[in-house]
C-alpha cells in the first residue's frame, strides 16, 4: 500500500477518534448518550438512522442497478426514508416523553414484560436465522477441503 494511502487512512482515525473525544465530553450518563441530551431534532436523528441503516453496498448499488434496469430499488430506498421520516415524527415524541431509550423499554413500559419479551423473541428469532444463513456459504466454500456432504446422510 502507498504511503499516501496509509497517511490518509492515520489522518483519517485521529481526527474521527479525537472528535468523537471532543463529543464525549458532554454526554454525562447513558441517558445524555442515548437520548442526545433531548437537543437533538427528529429529522436529524432520523437521517442519522437512515445512514446506519444504509450499508456501502446499498449506496452504491441501488443507484447503479436503477440505472441499469428501471427505478424499482431506488423507489425502495425512497420508501425506507420515507417510513423513517413518519417513523420519527409520530413515535420519537412518546419515546422522549416517557424517558424510554428503546422501543423495548417502550413496550414494557406502557403493555408489560410479557409484551415486552414476545417482542424480544420476534426479533430476536430472525436475526439468529439470517445469521446461520449468513454462514452457509462459507460452508460451502470449506465443503470440498473436509469432504462435507451438503445434505447430511448423502455423499
Amino acid at each position: 500500500m502507498p504511503a499516501l494511502e496509509i497517511a490518509v487512512i492515520l489522518i483519517y482515525l485521529v481526527a474521527i477518534t479525537g472528535f468523537g473525544v471532543w463529543l464525549s465530553r458532554f454526554q454525562t450518563d447513558s441517558r445524555a448518550y442515548f437520548l442526545g441530551n433531548r437537543n437533538i431534532p427528529w429529522w436529524a436523528i432520523c437521517l442519522s438512522v437512515v445512514a446506519t441503516e444504509t450499508s456501502v453496498l446499498t449506496f452504491i448499488g441501488v443507484p447503479a442497478l436503477s440505472y441499469a434496469a428501471d427505478l424499482q430499488f431506488i423507489q425502495l430506498s425512497f420508501g425506507f426514508l420515507l417510513s423513517r421520516i413518519l417513523l420519527a415524527a409520530w413515535f420519537l415524541p412518546s419515546f422522549l416523553e416517557r424517558d424510554t431509550y428503546t422501543v423495548y423499554g417502550f413496550l414494557r413500559e406502557r403493555f408489560g414484560p410479557l409484551v415486552r419479551g414476545m417482542a424480544g423473541g420476534c426479533s430476536l428469532s430472525p436475526r439468529c436465522w439470517a445469521a446461520a444463513y449468513g454462514c452457509m456459504p462459507g460452508r460451502w466454500w470449506w465443503q470440498p477441503c473436509w469432504a462435507w456432504s451438503r445434505w447430511p446422510g448423502r455423499s
